[in-house]
């Protein structure tokens, strides 16, 4: 985040009223996401808003593995990482952050998972480069680790980082939605978003599978996305997440 997007970020959470001994349901797990990526930042200047990041997000990975979302899973784990790569210099703390990315790294590897891990910012990078280098010199394969390959991929990704957003950024700025997202296409999209599967967004809502794969249907085509990820990479260019 620059200084901007921090003070914006911070005013929300002030005004929001969340807090990190909260009770949450999955339903709201990203404002809680979101609380955590703020607290990280601050705790650039005070650890004792790292150590209230990594409390949080101990008890929102908990919810997200009982309930499956492993998508969100992927994502807490990325920022536990961070946080922990972000604490005062010591070699436990690296090898805490090193062991919790090559978690993240094996549930997002069959997945394809790319942006997750660009979005984490310098710090994975750094963390990724000794992923690399610890899975080179033991010649690890997916048995024991994420494969080399795929963290060849995701490094590349990050060299690419400011061609592939200029790219978007070309790409998105004619784009409006001819038609806006109803409600309930707005719910569905947001528990999409949190990692929810479709039976879990049928339930959550008390619908049809059937009802929630019309939906995305739907949300596909107002977005002009082809899968999840473009959908909910769209929706937030667009702020409707």
């Amino acid at each position: 985040m620059d200084q901007g997007d921090t003070a914006q970020a911070v005013r929300w959470v002030q005004e929001s009223g969340l807090g990190v001994d909260d009770e949450f349901e999955l339903e709201n797990a990203l404002n809680y996401e979101g609380l955590a990526r703020v607290l990280i930042v601050q705790g650039q200047s005070d650890p004792n808003r790292l150590d209230d990041a990594l409390r949080l997000l101990a008890r929102l990975l908990e919810m997200a593995e009982q309930a499956g979302a492993m998508h969100l899973v992927v994502r807490i784990l990325t920022l536990q990482a961070t946080a922990l790569a972000q604490a005062p210099a010591n070699r436990d703390k690296i090898d805490q952050a090193l062991a919790v990315l090559k978690q993240a790294l094996d549930i997002a590897e069959p997945e394809g998972y790319i942006r997750t891990f660009v979005d984490g910012g310098e710090r994975i990078s750094q963390l990724l480069l000794r992923v690399l280098s610890q899975r080179s010199s033991k010649q690890q394969t997916t048995r024991t680790g994420a494969a080399t390959d795929y963290v060849d991929k995701l490094l590349s990704a990050f060299r690419e980082k400011p061609n592939r957003l200029s790219l978007q950024a070309k790409e998105l700025r004619p784009f409006s939605l001819v038609e806006p997202l109803s409600e309930r296409e707005l719910e569905v999209l947001r528990l999409v978003a949190a990692g929810f599967s479709n039976r879990e967004i049928a339930q959550s809502l008390v619908i049809a599978v059937n009802t929630v794969k019309n939906h995305l249907k739907n949300i596909y085509g107002k977005l002009n996305a082809h899968n999840r990820t473009q959908a909910v990479d769209r929706a937030r260019s667009l702020d409707l997440l």
